[in-house]
């Protein structure tokens, strides 16, 4: 009894392993129409992307607003080539550099390619699964 459930243990982990990946899946970055410091109060996002007036892009962890600051720390994202990139740990930006800044959300178009996606992998392993199964001939 105790191997029984040993394997159910690690085949649920080994299920949530896989699938983990794909949890982002149903999420994406949306942009706010709000100034950056309403999102703050009005969302309190743990999480957002700032686009600077430059065009560059970083994701802040944790971001609060001090004075006219956005600070946080960050990850660089998509940046135009040649430009510096800060030492990483906490990062300061102005709002006057701040185009606008997004917030993970759930996506609907996402989280349909992703069952579509799954769906049809599923039937391709089924009937990959069928032709090996009848390669010696099925009635």
């Amino acid at each position: 009894m105790q191997r029984h459930d040993s394997a159910n243990l690690w085949r649920g982990v080994g299920f949530s392993l896989l699938i983990a990946p794909f949890a982002t899946a149903c999420t994406g970055w949306h942009v706010q129409r709000l100034a950056p410091e309403s999102v703050l109060v009005a969302r309190q996002p743990t999480k957002v992307r700032v686009t600077r007036t430059d065009g560059s892009q970083q994701i802040l962890n944790h971001p609060t607003l001090v004075h006219d600051t956005l600070v946080g720390t960050g990850s660089h994202g998509k940046t135009p080539p040649g430009t510096p990139l800060p030492v990483a740990g906490e990062t300061r930006i102005a709002l006057s550099d701040v185009r606008h800044v997004s917030t993970r959300e759930f996506s609907v178009g996402n989280t349909f390619a992703l069952l579509l996606g799954l769906g049809a992998l599923g039937v391709g392993g089924f009937f990959a699964l069928w032709a090996i199964s009848c390669s010696e001939g099925c009635d």
